[in-house]
């Protein structure tokens, strides 16, 4: 093995390691910040289920009962 082959196998090593070592740390912020949800999603979240709520009695069958005129 070349000397130069011998320090880019080396320099390429230590790169890998520190690419690992940064996946690793955004990985753990992203799971961090997986369990805090903001006020806007909560929000969206319960304003979207009580619209699915409330449609179950109210839907009159397909389209909601909103007639849509045929194309031909």
């Amino acid at each position: 093995m070349d000397f130069s082959d011998y320090i880019t196998e080396k320099m390429a090593a230590a790169r890998l390691g520190e690419l690992r070592e940064q996946s690793a740390r955004l990985a753990l912020l992203d799971q961090a910040r997986a369990g805090r949800r903001g006020l806007a999603f909560r929000l969206s979240t319960a304003l979207t289920r009580l619209g699915q709520r409330l449609a179950r009695g109210g839907v009159a069958g397909r389209n909601a009962g909103v007639r849509v005129a045929r194309v031909r």
